[in-house]
């Protein structure tokens, strides 16, 4: 009876450990839960972008998405002019923005069936990126 009592102390002194591994681990995840909440709670007040170590600003994310607005209407633009059986650009009316610029307000600066210049406008009303050819 003795002997097998032996054989029983590695397991006490296995699941020791493993109750300590298993609070450091709760540990180390309860602190990375604490600062993923600080991020979020900055980023509902508009503070700063997720990333780590000063990544883009709010305001630097949206410049990003109006540049990335004006290459799509490029592109669109371009894709209809060359599909069209007389190699022009679309009218207001049979242009359809694309989705990534549901966002900001559009703005026709000139608009021809051989040329165009559109602005993409910020949430404030100023001029955010512009694109025309």
């Amino acid at each position: 009876m003795p002997w097998a009592l032996l054989y029983l102390l590695p397991v006490v002194f296995l699941c020791g450990c493993q109750n300590q591994g298993a609070r450091e681990e709760a540990a180390r995840l309860q602190q990375r839960v604490t600062k993923l909440e600080r991020e979020v709670a900055q980023l509902k007040k508009g503070e700063r972008a997720p990333t780590e170590g000063g990544g883009p600003t709010t305001a630097q994310l949206a410049q990003i998405a109006a540049r990335a607005c004006t290459q799509a209407v490029a592109q669109t633009m371009e894709e209809y002019r060359r599909r069209s059986l007389d190699n022009r650009y679309p009218r207001k009316e049979e242009w359809t923005p694309p989705t990534n610029c549901a966002e900001f307000k559009l703005e026709w600066a000139k608009l021809t069936a051989q040329s165009y210049h559109l602005r993409v406008l910020g949430a404030d009303g100023r001029v955010a990126a512009e694109v025309q050819r």
